[in-house]
């Protein structure tokens, strides 16, 4: 349903280097890069940019991204804090929101609040 997902960041070039990074670890690539935005999508995929980062003004967005396993969602959740994203909900059992949803919360440098998720 969604063709793809833009996020306004700050800082072009800080964002980059940190999504890159952040989403190697559920297996999405940088696929283009200009100056000011950069695409983001599978590495198998024809779609070249299923993600962008668009520097402008951010705009407290909200994404999850679905992955195959916890693993996944822990190694995601820990890369970004390790690179200094902002705790939003440390991995784990989300019962409010259906019994096998497994999922980690980070705010990035922008405030956007970031999700991975697994169903159980």
């Amino acid at each position: 349903m969604i063709d793809h997902i833009s996020l306004q960041v700050s800082d072009i070039g800080k964002s980059k280097d940190f999504y890159e990074k952040v989403l190697a670890e559920i297996d999405l690539v940088k696929k283009v890069d200009y100056e000011d935005a950069v695409g983001f999508g599978r590495e198998d995929s024809d779609f070249a940019n299923e993600l962008w980062l668009v520097e402008g003004k951010p705009n407290d967005f909200h994404i999850a991204f679905r992955v195959d396993s916890e693993e996944e969602v822990n190694n995601f959740y820990n890369k970004a804090l390790e690179l200094g994203a902002k705790d939003n909900g440390a991995p784990g059992i989300r019962e409010h929101y259906a019994p096998n949803y497994y999922a980690a919360f980070f705010h990035d440098f922008d405030g956007n609040n970031i999700e991975a998720v697994f169903y159980k």
